[in-house]
Order: structure tokens, then sequence, then C-alpha cells
């Protein structure tokens, strides 16, 4: 019993590393990067792996787990003029043509979706925690924006064709775009609060300073800032407005104004 369990380990052990020495050398970064990022990150004669085969997508997944990488990314990538969203996605970022793939289709996923614009293969899912964990044991693919940061699974042999830095250029210039509209978004909105917190402000004071000038009137019997408090015909947002006068809550008054426009 003992010589058959040990020729069958041996026999396990020999086809591991025969398996392992017929799909090549791969390691992954210890910083995450995004795809393009990637190609400096493997260094020189590398790239992202390609992978080929089921047994090679098992074979990687097996070594994240060891890792307790949860996602990662690999070479595939979308060609500018593939038919969205399961088109182009037949080259990897070494240059060879890719003719496998194991995309997410039996979690709710139904990879590749092409969902804002992902045009880079991740293994694994970076969202949510659980379901990275479970995704990446199984060795699914994911689309996935090129710019998000994951680790990469670099592999020896080639260095990243020309057709995918040319690739790589249109993503940085395109990631370039957004976050600049983004910024200026981001500035018109602090313009826009800060016009709405002026005039709330404003409106503050001319209410302060009608009233001021309503004081001498009160002094001489005249109805004044009480009497009008008093008045049962005086408009809901008026009524606001006063009582926040009269408590001296001026952040009060400025939401008065603002719930009345």
């Amino acid at each position: 019993r003992h010589g058959g369990g040990t020729t069958a380990f041996h026999l396990v052990v020999s086809v591991t590393m025969s398996l392992a020495e017929g799909l090549g050398a791969y390691h992954f970064t210890a910083a995450s990067s995004t795809h393009w990022g990637c190609a400096d990150l493997c260094g020189a004669n590398a790239s992202l792996a390609c992978v080929q085969s089921f047994e090679e997508n098992e074979y990687v997944a097996r070594l994240a787990a060891d890792a307790d990488t949860r996602y990662f990314w690999i070479g595939n990538y979308q060609r500018p003029d593939g038919e969205e969203p399961g088109g182009g996605w037949d080259v990897c970022q070494s240059g060879e043509p890719a003719g496998f793939s194991k995309w997410d289709v039996n979690s709710g996923f139904n990879e590749p979706s092409n969902y804002r614009g992902e045009e880079c293969a991740l293994v694994g899912y970076a969202y949510l925690r659980s379901a990275a964990s479970a995704s990446t044991a199984r060795g699914w693919w994911h689309d996935a924006a090129c710019y998000l940061e994951a680790p990469c699974l670099c592999k020896l042999g080639a260095d990243p064709s020309p057709e995918y830095m040319a690739f790589a250029e249109g993503e940085r210039k395109r990631d370039k775009s957004l976050r600049e509209a983004a910024l200026v978004l981001q500035y018109i909105s602090l313009v826009l609060c800060s016009f709405v917190s002026g005039l709330s402000l404003l409106w503050a004071l001319v209410c302060i300073i009608r009233e001021i000038r309503r004081m001498p009137e009160q002094s001489m019997g005249k109805p004044g800032l009480e009497m009008v408090q008093n008045d049962a015909s005086l408009a809901p947002h008026d009524k606001r407005v006063y009582d926040s006068l009269l408590s001296g809550d001026i952040q009060l008054l400025r939401c008065s104004w603002l719930r009345s426009r």
C-alpha cells in the first residue's frame, strides 16, 4: 500500500512540475498598477501573461491562491476596432493571439459586459472581497477599466508589442481626459455652492437691515417686529425668517431662505 501511494505521489509531483515547466515562468508584482503600467513593472523580456488553455488558467489561479492575491491583470485586452462587448479580445499585451478565455457568465456578471468602457482582462473581481475570492479561485475573467490598479501576473518571454503600446497610449490619454473633466465638474460645483451660499448670506443681511429699520417704528408704538411676528396672516417663509432673526440663528435664517426657493 505504501509503495502504491508513493508511486502515485511522485506521479502527481512529476505531472505538476512538467506542467509548470511547459507553461513558462510567472511572477506576481508586489505593487499594483494599471494594465498599461504592468508593462513597466514586469521588467525586460516580460509582459502580462497570455493565458492560452484551461490548464494554464487553473495553474495561474492556484498561483494566485498561494500568493493570497484576490484579483490580478492578465495580458488580454480588447482591440479598439473590436465590436462590443465580446469582439476584439483575441490578442494579448505580448502580441500573442489569444485563443482561450474564461469569462465569468455564471455569477450574474455576464462578462465581458463593457460596463463604462472596460477593455482589459482581470482575473477575479476587484470590488467585493467575498466575490473576488470565489471568482479568483475559479479562474473567472472580468473585463475592467484599464486604469484600475491591480497586481500584475507577469510571464517571461516577450516584451509588450508595439500594437499594445499604441493601445496603452490611447488609454492613458482617455484616462487623463476623464480626470480633467471630473476636476472641471468639481470646480463648477464648488463655484455654484459658493454662489448659492453667498446669496443666502446676502438675503440674511437684507432681512437684518430691514428689521433694524423697523426698530424705531416699534419704539414709537407703530407695528413692529413683535406685532408682525404675531400676525396670523404672515407667510410661512417670512415666519421662518422672523423666527430665526428673533433667535439670532443666522444658519437657520439661511436654511429658511433656501427651503423657500
